[in-house]
């Protein structure tokens, strides 16, 4: 649910509900049955078309196709270009995105033929923005700001903003939220710039939503409550149903349920004015959700039905594998096992056919909660291993779109910097051009105020030639500064080259001196072939003892041999294992921002077999420091497990009560590693808290690790449980305690594995120990986390 919600808010940005403009609409059907020309006639058709690609999609793909088919005939390049363009359009609005990429595609090869600037340049935005729906940021990226940066050589400076925007919205996709922040603020200064209301409201929006990720509902709502503002200045009618969307949004997520639902109505209601089918299923699909919370399942069926309906006629498949699910969950509610199981197959098809891993997920396992209730639990049991197949995928994906982005990234940055400095050294340009054009203004008063004879009308001349003087000292001086920010930024670019080159040389150099000692190597060769012949003429009594030799010169090349591919082993080990270590890392809970956390993080190999965990649900924060069994790559690969299995309790689940996660993760690990069919006891020691905000309380439960706090400056412990989670299982179920904390009182909580207190040293080479741990404590508590 937190997923569909995010890409509601930012999907509603591209359905603006285009009540059909009948003034334009009448003046594009006067051009065309006036039009003696065909290429006239087929230029207005296609702009028709674009007027209904969202109001009637069919419609819109027929008389597209009719320009495209007609334009064929006559060769007309530039119709067929924007016929396809206009097809990837509508194709994407309809959901179909890898048919839409196909049109654009074409469209772009097309107006690459005949030079189309403008057409090249919304074609790879558009490009960017399909990449963009089917998760491949890094070639969304890519694209978007190939576009950018033709966008930035043509007049149209709205245009640019556009693309900036777009590109704000892949980073915030990615997470990135400070990136996305900057691309919306450099798109609001050019709306700003121009004194567009609708750009600025627009943008407004977009820092709302960011604020609205990263938790920050009052900012959130502050940011959209400025939007809806400037939206009910210009009387934006389409506009105001996002801001009321947006508003009833994050109201629900603070919980102010009956205020979401208000703004959702509203919101339903002017899309339903403007006939707005896309944005009246969005709305429907929210207010049905919302009374689902209410656990009023018959009001939730009948929005989240009518929403399927439109979606279903509109062909919006990534939508309706949502309300397939949703609607499975609801009738499981009512105990309608056999609607569950229907709707639920009918998601699990549409995420199939869309490629959609995360929804096709959550359908199967839905299922397998509809079938175990109703005690099939064969059927309940196959869908659970469908479930897990779709859980390993999701895992490896999103891990290897991580490792994307960290290489996609760098490219990004280099294409910004490159622009940044075409940028400069344009300003530059325009700069010395107005100089030189202002001291021959200058040079013409003083030669006038020269040869004027009249005193008056002379220093009149002389002063205006002194104004003009000073606008060339200050064109002069700004010259300067241009200079100095080019030279800053190409010595940064050439840095970055030279960076590269170096590498570059340093593996030519490598190359070259495996060349050498290949040389040197065979010369060697032949020139003991040379003396083992020489010897065996001069020396045939030794016969025996040249064969020895030989022998033994054979070993040793093997043992030669053998200790080089040891060594390129070992290397190649060092290099996975380092390798390893980044994607550790990459995997770790980013912290940037929650001012409210530390951590101590430092493996005894390149690799750890402790890890850290954090995460946020339903207004509760979910903290662990995990401590697995065994060291470098083994304990990694536990560490992994771990990670994988905590993020599927309580992200998946929503599970936080900290007793419960414990005992589930206990559960999973031992199915994970087989334990009760072989001789594996590997497992892990954690201390586990929920911080519940709401309530002002944590609660605490652990496994062989303590829980550690300050509060009202007196330090406490709270012992885990003795028993660890995973290993041999002796009793006959598992049981974690649970412990509470008020945190009415400013607390800090010290979550820790064995490795600093259980660190050799000192005079006489003891262990640290917990006792000193806790004086370290009891010492810092007061200071700043960092």
């Amino acid at each position: 649910m937190k997923k569909i919600l995010l890409l509601l808010s930012i999907f509603s940005l591209c359905f603006q509900a285009e009540a059909q403009n009948k003034k334009v609409l009448d003046s594009l059907s006067i051009v065309y049955q006036k039009a003696r020309q065909d290429t006239t006639k087929l230029l207005a058709l296609n702009e028709i078309a674009m007027l209904y690609q969202r109001t009637k999609p069919d419609t819109c793909i027929a008389l597209a196709q009719t320009v495209l088919q007609k334009a064929e005939k006559i060769n007309f390049k530039k119709a067929q270009g924007n016929a396809y363009h206009t097809l990837g359009l509508v194709y994407r609005i309809k959901g179909n995105f890898n048919t839409a990429l196909e049109y654009q595609q074409k469209s772009l090869k097309i107006r690459e033929e005949i030079n189309h600037r403008v057409g090249i340049a919304d074609c790879l935005h558009s490009i960017g923005g399909l990449y963009r729906n089917l998760d491949n940021y890094s070639l969304a990226l890519e694209y978007l700001q190939k576009s950018l940066k033709i966008k930035e050589t043509l007049p149209d400076k709205l245009n640019v903003s556009l693309t900036l925007n777009s590109i704000g919205i892949i980073y915030q996709n990615k997470g990135d939220y400070p990136t996305a922040l900057s691309y919306y603020q450099k798109s609001l200064k050019i709306y700003e710039a121009a004194k567009d209301l609708q750009g600025i409201a627009g943008n407004t929006n977009n820092i709302g939503l960011i604020y609205d990720n990263q938790k920050n509902y009052p900012l959130a709502l502050e940011y959209h409550l400025r939007s809806l503002k400037i939206r009910e200045q210009m009387n934006d009618v389409a506009g105001l149903a996002i801001s009321y969307n947006n508003i009833g949004l994050v109201y629900d997520k603070q919980g102010k349920i009956d205020l979401a639902l208000e703004y959702h109505q509203k919101s339903l209601k002017i899309k339903e004015d403007l006939k707005d089918k896309s944005g009246m299923a969005f709305s429907l699909y929210n207010i049905g959700d919302i009374y689902s919370k209410k656990q009023n399942y018959d009001l939730a069926l009948q929005y989240q039905l009518k929403s399927l309906k439109i979606c279903e006629e509109l062909g919006t498949k990534w939508l309706m594998s949502y309300l397939y699910n949703g609607l499975a969950v609801i009738y499981q509610k009512q105990n309608d096992y056999n609607k569950s199981i229907e709707f639920g197959e009918k998601g699990l098809k549409i995420a199939k056919e869309i490629e959609a891993l995360l929804e096709a997920r959550e359908a199967t396992y839905t299922l397998y909660e509809t079938h175990k209730l109703k005690a099939e639990h064969t059927k309940a049991l196959e869908y659970y291993e469908l479930y897990k197949q779709f859980n390993d995928s999701l895992f490896n994906v999103e891990k290897a779109e991580k490792i994307a982005d960290l290489e996609s990234t760098l490219k990004a940055d280099r294409l910004e910097k490159d622009n940044q400095l075409r940028q400069i050294n344009e300003e530059r340009e325009r700069n010395a051009r107005l100089a030189v054009e202002k001291q021959s203004e200058a040079d013409k008063l003083l030669a006038l105020a020269r040869q004027e004879k009249d005193k008056h009308k002379q220093d009149s001349l002389l002063l205006l030639a002194k104004q003009k003087q000073l606008e060339v000292d200050k064109y002069l001086a700004q010259e300067q500064i241009f200079k100095a920010e080019s030279k800053a930024k190409a010595l940064e670019i050439l840095k970055e080259k030279d960076a590269r080159i170096f590498q570059r040389y340093i593996i030519y150099l490598i190359l070259a001196g495996l060349l050498s000692v290949l040389i040197f190597a065979y010369f060697i060769f032949r020139s003991r072939q040379k003396e083992r012949i020489a010897k065996e003429i001069v020396l045939q009594q030794n016969e025996e003892i040249q064969q020895i030799n030989e022998e033994l010169n054979i070993t040793l090349e093997t043992v030669n041999a053998q200790k080089n591919e040891i060594e390129l082993k070992n290397k190649d080990i060092g290099d996975s294992i380092r390798y390893a270590e980044r994607i550790q890392k990459a995997l770790l809970p980013q912290l940037v921002g929650k001012d409210n956390f530390f951590v101590f993080y430092k493996p005894r190999n390149v690799v750890s077999g402790d890890f850290y965990f954090l995460e946020e649900v339903d207004n509760k924060t979910v903290v662990a420091a995990v401590d697995c069994t065994g060291h470098g790559v083994p304990g990694a690969f536990m560490s992994m497990i771990g990670m994988n299995l905590l993020e599927e309790i309580v992200v998946t689940q929503k599970i936080t009560s900290p007793e419960v996660i414990l005992y589930q993760l206990h559960k999973k690990i031992r199915v994970a590693l087989k334990q009760a069919d072989t001789e594996n006891r590997d497992g892990m020691d954690l201390a586990l808290i929920t911080i519940d905000h709401a309530l002002k309380k944590v609660q605490y439960a652990g496994a062989k690790t303590p829980l550690i706090y300050v509060q009202n400056n007196e330090l406490c412990t709270i012992k885990g449980d003795k028993l660890p989670i995973g290993g041999e299982q002796r009793e006959q179920e598992r049981i974690f305690t649970r412990h509470e904390i008020s945190i009415d009182l400013p607390t800090i909580f010290y979550l820790i594995s064995d490795g600093f207190q259980d660190q050799f040293g000192g005079e006489y080479g003891k262990k640290f120990s917990t006792k000193r741990l806790k004086e370290v404590f009891a010492q810092i508590h007061h200071l700043p986390l960092p």
